[in-house]
């Protein structure tokens, strides 16, 4: 073992030591099967002075010194070395999730409903990329319902408790006093995150006795309100799938809110990744599972024009433009007996949150390249391969990196994101080239990224382009 070695080895035995003292007390957490980076990036900023902020310092000691024995001479022991120090990175993790969960309990033990639904947020966001964690974040996805509910119930108490008052108090002739408990009823609305529509009504109803003004949710009242069910019902994914008639299979992508575009941190981002912004996708809809194939292109437009057409009909087909796409979605739903046709290409909002599924990474699976998700230059030997080959992504998507580039509907706009609407945007008016997402086979694994985009007219055939539909419902 060299000098080196023995330091790191003498130093990693002292960090488990220390570790080894600390013990998770929440017994629903298990065990997490996490991969390179282990996805701590995915929260947002923790205090240092927290427990999971001194978990996440020690967290970030192992990770310098992992990074420093990978680099290293390989040996059997210092092989065991680094598998230990990476359990006690998972152990660590356990616990960084565990602490964010007990402090939502903390939250919502003290009524303070909004800031418990960010904290269940933040611990399910350590887990929605783990696998065997399923349990722990339907646990967490309760808890977000139940805050929610309690929350939104709690806050139509409180207003109709204190709009009763008013309108005693003006019964009794006292509109001064009647008119400042409607007043206290508003600001409650008002400072809550929470938009309840029978908390409203009262309060209107009440207004109209005293001849105030009707009561409309503020701007950033209401969009809270919004964004909070949004979060809400991102987390409760149904499941649904189906296959339609020549073997397409999709998968029902929930309503949800996300932020788009370069994550902090990324050093790779091009300017038109920026700036990163909240965008909110507000109705559900279907994403293919898998690229489209060549099979069925085949099915539909009667001929194969990939250029790896000896790789099978299971692979995705490409050569194809953004035109031909067009024809394509035509044909399938007159293929269908569609009065109004319900397939399309994603848009490009749509594509990032159906590829992120949850996370606030660079990938979608961590902060550094993992050839078992994409097929990338590295990996792919040159050419294309079977769909579904890799891992899905959190909710069962396959090949969202890699493989082939994934034509979408919006135009190219450069600096697009500093100008686009926060709902359901669909992408510059002017422009001729149309975006293409999620890298491919030929692709740097910088190119693979989730916020990664890329560009061509709409004309262009090419080996390494290709796409995947979605579909309304």
């Amino acid at each position: 073992m060299s000098p080196f070695s023995k330091i790191t080895y003498f130093f990693t035995i002292s960090l488990l030591f220390t570790c080894n003292t600390f013990k998770t007390r929440d017994l629903r957490v298990v065990q997490i099967c996490g991969t390179k980076d282990f996805g701590l990036s995915k929260t947002r900023e923790i205090s240092e002075d927290s427990k999971a902020g001194r978990l996440l310092s020690r967290y970030r000691e192992y990770e310098t010194l992992l990074a420093e024995m990978q680099k290293e001479e390989s040996t059997e022991e210092l092989k065991k070395i680094v598998e230990n120090t990476k359990q006690r990175m998972k152990t660590i993790q356990e616990g960084i999730q565990s602490s964010i969960e007990r402090k939502g309990d903390e939250y919502y033990n003290r009524y303070e409903f909004g800031k418990a639904i960010e904290s269940y947020l933040d611990a399910k966001s350590y887990l929605s990329t783990r696998s065997g964690s399923d349990k722990i974040i339907e646990g967490l996805d309760k808890k977000i319902r139940l805050s929610r509910e309690t929350g939104e119930g709690y806050l139509e108490n409180k207003v109709r408790g204190y709009v009763d008052q008013a309108v005693l108090l003006n019964l009794e002739g006292n509109k001064g006093d009647a008119k400042k408990s409607l007043n206290i009823a508003k600001s409650e609305m008002d400072r809550s995150i929470f938009t309840v529509p029978k908390a409203i009504e009262a309060y209107n109803e009440a207004s109209e006795i005293l001849k105030v003004s009707k009561y409309e949710a503020n701007a950033d009242c209401a969009e809270a309100g919004r964004v909070a069910s949004l979060e809400t019902s991102q987390t409760t994914l149904s499941g649904k799938s189906f296959k339609n008639s020549i073997g397409m299979e999709f998968v029902q992508i929930p309503a949800g809110s996300f932020e788009m575009g370069c994550v902090q941190g990324d050093t790779e981002c091009s300017n038109d990744e920026k700036p990163q912004h909240r965008v909110n996708i507000t109705k559900p809809f279907y994403m293919g599972k898998y690229e489209v194939t060549q099979g069925q292109w085949k099915a539909v437009m009667g001929k194969n024009p990939s250029s790896f057409s000896n790789c099978g009909e299971n692979c995705p087909v490409e050569s194809v433009s953004w035109d031909d796409v067009q024809e394509f979605i035509q044909k399938l739903c007159k293929k269908e007996n569609m009065s109004s046709c319900k397939y399309r290409l994603p848009t490009e909002a749509e594509w990032e949150y159906s590829a992120r599924s949850g996370s606030k990474i660079k990938y979608y699976w961590g902060n550094t390249m993992d050839g078992s998700y994409a097929w990338y230059s590295d990996n792919s030997g040159s050419k294309t391969h079977l769909v579904g080959q890799k891992k899905p992504n959190a909710w069962g998507l396959y090949d969202m990196s890699g493989n082939v580039w994934e034509w979408v509907q919006d135009r190219y706009d450069s600096g697009y994101y500093g100008k686009n609407t926060s709902n359901d945007p669909v992408g510059a008016y002017l422009g001729s080239d149309r975006v293409g997402r999620g890298g491919s086979w030929l692709s740097y694994d910088g190119e693979c990224r989730s916020s990664y985009r890329f560009y061509f007219t709409p004309d262009i055939r090419n080996r390494y382009l290709g796409f995947r539909l979605a579909r309304t419902p």
